[in-house]
């Protein structure tokens, strides 16, 4: 019976041991483990970072004297804004749908107009 030798999942050397061992040392059991990590991180990081500017575009749109301000759609996209990404909807007193990057939302009053208000609930 032919025995197949199972080999490291970092450095793909052979694994000398238990029979469920995964990794030929410690070294690569952390070097694997702290790559994955990296991986899924990254992503997420990707992501905070379009919602972060979507964020910042807002606030700089948004006038100081109101709280609420309307603009247009292509106002926001010429400075970089996003549609697709935001954190969280709700709807407000009206029923509108308010689109909220972290504090901050906007609802579409028209197809080329958006207005955008800060959030009051904490």
């Amino acid at each position: 019976m032919l025995v197949k030798q199972k080999k490291c999942l970092e450095c793909e050397e052979p694994i000398i041991g238990r029979r469920d061992k995964k990794f030929c040392s410690d070294f690569c059991r952390t070097a694997y483990h702290n790559s994955v990590s990296h991986q899924n991180e990254s992503s997420l990081r990707a992501i905070n970072k379009v919602l972060l500017k979507n964020r910042k575009i807002l606030l700089e749109t948004q006038t100081k004297r109101s709280r609420i301000t309307k603009t247009s759609v292509y106002v926001l996209q010429e400075k970089g804004f996003d549609f697709s990404y935001y954190t969280h909807c709700r709807p407000d007193r009206t029923g509108q749908v308010v689109v909220y990057c972290y504090e901050i939302g906007y609802i579409r009053i028209e197809e080329n107009q958006v207005q955008i208000m800060a959030n009051n609930r904490r």
